[in-house]
């Protein structure tokens, strides 16, 4: 009888308790995790990009460059020549950028790790006024949109506070009709921010984000969404950890 009861102790009582213990260790100490108050959990891996392990799309599916979707922007000015920008926003895998559809782009990634992964993919990371342009559909000087209501529907920006169950990035070819004037580039407003690099070599990021939340006048911030470098002083060193911001590559019209 002794033993009857042990066993049930065992199954009923220790083993649960064990069984929680271990599932509380499960995440390892890089994972950052908050529960909020409405009882969301958000997980984090909080490593360096370089520690991170990357999609493996690209080895499993054994990509080539020709998957590399790019569009072909034509500054409508002469003293510009013509250039590719990517069509969406980048995906690292196998130690490259890649520009298809379908997959979440990478983000929490150095200014530093978005050159070099432009460069290893035969491309550059794509300097501020190659954005802008490509942005407003070819044309190099400002432009204010009107299509406020439109975009608002249209684009994935600001409807996520942090840490709670919007917190999350779409993949590069959602929100469709969110594209660039006359241009089928996707997420030049929304989704991720993204890196660029100015005339004289500073860091900038331009773009909206999808946790902008804080942004008090979203109807201004549409109409000159592709006018806004949300940190025109460079201060995000080449080593900042950069949640919601990626980045797309560029290269000459050969």
């Amino acid at each position: 009888m002794r033993k009857i009861l042990a066993l049930l102790l065992i199954i009923f009582i220790i083993a649960p308790i064990a069984l929680s213990n271990a599932n509380a260790q499960t995440d390892p100490s890089y994972i950052y995790t908050k529960k909020t108050k409405s009882g969301f959990v958000y997980k984090s891996d909080t490593r360096p990009f370089t520690q991170r392990p990357q999609n493996p799309a690209a080895i499993d599916e054994k990509w080539t460059p020709n998957v590399d979707q790019m569009v072909l922007v034509k500054p409508k000015s002469q003293n510009m020549r013509p250039y590719y920008i990517d069509a969406f926003e980048a995906l690292v895998s196998n130690n490259r950028a890649w520009s298809v559809p379908g997959y979440i782009p990478t983000d929490r990634l150095t200014f530093s790790d978005a050159e070099r992964m432009c460069q290893a993919a035969g491309k550059r990371l794509c300097s501020t006024q190659e954005w802008q342009i490509a942005c407003r559909g070819g044309h190099t000087k400002p432009v204010k949109f009107n299509q406020i209501a439109q975009m608002k529907q249209a684009c994935d920006f600001a409807r996520s506070k942090t840490y709670d169950e919007n917190d999350f990035i779409n993949k590069t070819d959602s929100h469709p009709k969110c594209t660039a004037p006359a241009l089928p580039l996707y997420h030049m407003i929304g989704n991720v921010a993204e890196f660029t690099k100015s005339q004289n070599g500073r860091i900038e990021v331009v773009g909206l984000t999808y946790y902008d939340h804080h942004i008090t006048d979203k109807t201004y911030a549409l109409q000159v969404a592709c006018e806004q470098i949300a940190h025109p002083n460079g201060r995000y060193p080449a080593t900042q950890y950069n949640k919601g911001i990626g980045f797309r590559c560029c290269r000459d019209a050969r």
